[in-house]
């Protein structure tokens, strides 16, 4: 009984020193990991750089909506200016009809009848 508990561990024991350590296992060298994190602090100046041109094309997007937005105003103020016109003058012609409408009827009783039905009298 003792041999065989004896022949277990000593196969136990030469079984883990064959897994502890391994001939082709990798090792890292100082100059692999400064060379490794070399090329990670380029590779993230190569994403700030990135960053910033995304940002500054956030900027220039943003300038061009405020841009757009403040040509549609003067555009419509613009487009809107003569037809203000247009109107104003329209209701200058329409109160000098009216008037003349009214001096008119100080002379016909009918178009007095007439203007006085619909308020303008």
């Amino acid at each position: 009984m003792h041999k065989k508990i004896l022949i277990i561990t000593l196969m136990l024991l030469i079984a883990s020193m064959v897994y502890a350590e391994r001939p082709g296992r990798m090792t890292i060298t100082d100059r692999e990991i400064i060379e490794r994190l070399t090329r990670l602090e380029e590779g993230q100046k190569a994403l700030n750089q990135r960053m910033n041109t995304i940002e500054n094309l956030m900027w220039v997007l943003l300038a061009g909506m405020f841009v757009l937005i403040g040509f549609v105003i003067w555009d419509r103020r613009t487009a809107l200016s003569p037809v203000i016109k247009r109107t104003k003058e329209i209701e200058r012609e329409n109160d000098k009809v009216i008037e003349v409408l009214k001096e008119y009827a100080k002379g016909e009783p009918k178009l007095a009848s007439i203007l006085k039905s619909f308020g303008m009298l």
